[in-house]
């Protein structure tokens, strides 16, 4: 059975029918759904090219809506936060290949807190690892003030998104956006 990859959102599909078979410029082409078609058919010189020489293409149009994930009846123009649970607005619109705003906002947090927690694990738990060394080092209360210097930026800021969604949820009485859930 020949596996085929959909050169819009990169899904496989397979000989069993279930792929939608395009001929463009002499060569043939499978897709998983009509809606990738129609964007291969909008920007065939685009879809050629392998996905990592693609040029990411902007979030989304200026003036675009934005909805909730869990809520559809929450929009806005433009990013933000959901006013009711806290969440990442979506675009109404989504383009997989759209770059995605909130992925760089949480990667740069994300790399920040590993990159603080690693050392901070290995401080907390020299004695476990082996590391008692390091107490040789340095005395037991400098190891406690280099576990809070390491922590606190990892738990303020790195998390500090996920403290104001938190809050935006308990204010509003949603923590799943969900209206018809809001508690009593």
């Amino acid at each position: 059975m020949a596996k085929y990859h959909d050169p819009v959102c990169g899904m496989s599909t397979d000989e069993d029918g279930k792929y939608i078979h395009y001929r463009h410029a002499g060569e043939d082409y499978y897709f998983c759904n009509p809606k990738c078609l129609e964007k291969f058919k909008a920007e065939p010189d685009y879809y050629q090219l392998p996905p990592e020489q693609r040029a990411p293409k902007p979030a989304a149009a200026a003036g675009a809506i934005y909805t909730c994930p869990m809520d559809p009846e929450v929009k806005q123009v433009g990013p933000g936060a959901c006013p009711v649970c806290g969440m990442a607005l979506e675009p109404l619109e989504f383009d997989p290949n759209a770059e995605n705003p909130e992925y760089g906002f949480m990667l740069k947090r994300f790399i920040v807190a590993v990159t603080l927690a690693l050392p901070l694990m290995l401080i907390a738990m020299r004695m476990e690892l082996g590391l008692s060394f390091l107490d040789r080092l340095a005395s037991p209360r400098f190891w406690q003030l280099a576990e809070l210097v390491l922590a606190t930026p990892v738990v303020l800021w790195c998390g500090l998104v996920f403290f104001e969604r938190a809050l935006t949820s308990l204010k509003t009485r949603a923590p799943t956006c969900s209206r018809s859930s809001a508690w009593a």
